[in-house]
């Protein structure tokens, strides 16, 4: 398929028995958290800006990490709803947040976690802001503070699944993951993603559009 991608399966050299690699049983497998225990995520949707409200909604996703993706998709989807503005006559329809963010932190999550870790990868909608929290540190090679600029070099912890994410449009390829969330906000309106990092997660958090956190402002108010 590529020189940059081992094949899926390996033969074990004393007893000839064929096996899937790691990164096959995490996008083919089907049962996958059998042999990756945290290979899973979780969505959390809260209608307040904390976690403190008790009225909040909570999935368990299991399966392959491209089910994973395709259930995290159909979850944010309803998160991103469009607000009407007639008195904007360049730009009416505004989303609360746009699609292309979205689906690439969701991709940037799940490709470039640490699998190793048993913890999920976890995705909490707030009524303001969306956070997408990546278990394990940044790739080696990667400096922080450039990365919470949004301006690292582009490295990939597990290139086969990068790869795979980037020829599946579940991601951009050659590490843009960043650099697209930052023009996507940019180009709808929306403010900077808050990018944060240590030793045992990586955060990419999206805010929602102004116009949609006035509306909120207003209904609150009556």
């Amino acid at each position: 398929m590529s020189p940059f991608v081992p094949s899926l399966c390996i033969r074990e050299p004393l007893t000839g028995i064929v096996r899937p690699r790691n990164f096959a049983v995490l996008l083919f497998g089907r049962e996958t958290q059998r042999h990756v225990p945290g290979a899973f995520s979780t969505f959390s949707a809260y209608p307040g800006t904390d976690r403190t409200d008790p009225h909040s909604r909570r999935h368990e996703l299991a399966g392959s990490i491209l089910d994973q993706a395709r259930r995290l998709r159909e979850q944010l989807a309803a998160q991103a709803p469009v607000v009407f503005d007639k008195t904007d006559l360049e730009r009416p329809n505004v989303a609360k947040y746009p699609e292309r963010a979205l689906y690439e932190a969701t991709g940037n999550a799940l490709a470039h976690r640490d699998h190793e870790l048993a913890d999920p990868t976890r995705v909490t909608a707030f009524s303001d802001r969306i956070e997408f929290n990546s278990p394990g540190g940044l790739p080696l090679g990667v400096d922080p503070v450039a990365f919470g600029e949004g301006r690292a070099d582009p490295r990939w912890r597990n290139q086969a699944l990068a790869w795979f994410f980037s020829r599946l449009q579940l991601a951009q390829a050659e590490g843009q993951g960043i650099p697209t969330i930052l023009r996507a906000m940019a180009e709808s309106g929306c403010p900077p993603p808050l990018l944060q990092t240590d030793a045992m997660r990586v955060l990419c958090g999206l805010r929602a559009h102004p116009r949609h956190l006035r509306k909120g402002a207003a209904q609150a108010g009556g």
